[in-house]
């Protein structure tokens, strides 16, 4: 379930083109409070190299907060943001950000995924190797998608482990207390 929040803006009194642009689910006031108390970040290094505090310039209520960031920046006239890693504070003309902040008003919520079909021989894979593990108390985590390529385990002690899903099913149990561990020579094939 998606959580509604919030898409902010803050400023920094240094430079007035500066922007911090982002998100929270948190009340926009507790997130400004974090950008200027934690100096490691990019936005608290402002402050600490300045001694100003960012501002809060405004913030918007939106049902969905990661497709609203995602529409300011699809709004912005340039390409790879937010990924170049400046943390979202950049230097932008304010017709941008309001252009930016009207997209993520509009963008309501994101339409859910359609579930992932899988080709059929990966259930019938994982179908046999589920009979494999019956009685052994092994049980497979996920789907079987590659023969070839580790698998995830789990045995009825907790303990997890990645092998491939042939060596279980021909005996290999559990590596850390062997439950699930079978003599080769007694399971069919």
């Amino acid at each position: 379930m998606k959580k509604p929040g919030y898409i902010y803006v803050l400023i920094h009194l240094s430079d007035p083109d500066l922007y911090k642009i982002g998100i929270t689910i948190l009340d926009p006031k507790k997130r400004l409070a974090q950008h200027n108390q934690d100096l490691t970040k990019l936005a608290g290094s402002y402050v600490k190299e300045t001694g100003q505090k960012w501002e809060l310039k405004e913030f918007h209520p939106v049902p969905d907060p990661y497709n609203s960031e995602k529409a300011f920046w699809d709004a912005m006239p340039f390409v790879d943001v937010p990924f170049l890693g400046n943390g979202e504070v950049m230097r932008l003309d304010w017709e941008w950000v309001q252009k930016g902040l009207e997209a993520a008003k509009a963008a309501g919520v994101r339409a859910p995924r359609e579930p992932k079909v899988l080709p059929e021989s990966v259930y019938r894979i994982t179908d046999e190797i589920k009979k494999y593990l019956a009685g052994r108390d092994i049980t497979l985590v996920g789907y079987v998608k590659n023969l070839e390529r580790p698998n995830t385990f789990k045995c009825l002690n907790g303990h997890r482990w990645k092998m491939l899903a042939t060596l279980v099913a021909v005996g290999k149990g559990c590596p850390t207390c062997g439950v699930g561990e079978r003599d080769p020579d007694d399971i069919e094939i």
